[in-house]
């Protein structure tokens, strides 16, 4: 067991000598130990509320990739089993499909519209027909909280379109 440290120009430390240099050393460290802990303390509160911020309108996003999915997916549906399908689909329908496929955290309100419309452009013979258009519409208020920020709630729109395959 080694009783000394060798390296001073007396030849030999104590283990006692040296602990009682670390500790004076630290003393003096300890203007700067609360400094740092204030500008902690100070930071870290911004910080969060940042980042608190960041995951709400994370989540608003989030909701309108997959409610720009779900309409994609109701549309592609649509377009499928038109009228003129082996298997019609009706407005009820398609709506279950994109209900089944939608997943809104932190919304309320949603509302699914299914329209038709030809692709001439004109309002004679609009219908669920081969050739014809489809469109999808999702609408929802999303609600953003952030603390120590009044509550924002936003109205966001997810849409797709296809034209009736069949």
């Amino acid at each position: 067991m080694i009783a000394s440290i060798h390296g001073t120009e007396h030849g030999l430390i104590s283990p006692e000598a040296l602990l009682r240099r670390r500790l004076r050393g630290l003393s003096g460290q300890r203007g700067q130990h609360g400094a740092m802990v204030l500008e902690t303390a100070i930071v870290l509160p911004v910080f969060i509320i940042l980042f608190m911020g960041f995951c709400e309108y994370s989540l608003a996003l989030a909701s309108y990739m997959n409610a720009t999915y779900a309409a994609r997916v109701g549309a592609r549906y649509a377009s499928l089993h038109s009228l003129s399908s082996d298997s019609p689909a009706t407005v009820a329908q398609i709506q279950a499909v994109i209900q089944s496929n939608l997943f809104l955290p932190g919304s309320s309100n949603s509302s699914i519209l299914v329209i038709y419309g030809n692709r001439s452009g004109t309002t004679a013979n609009v219908g669920n027909y081969q050739g014809d258009l489809v469109g999808v519409g999702i609408v929802w208020n999303q609600s953003i909280n952030v603390p120590f920020l009044p509550k924002k709630t936003y109205s966001i729109a997810a849409e797709a379109y296809r034209v009736i395959q069949r």
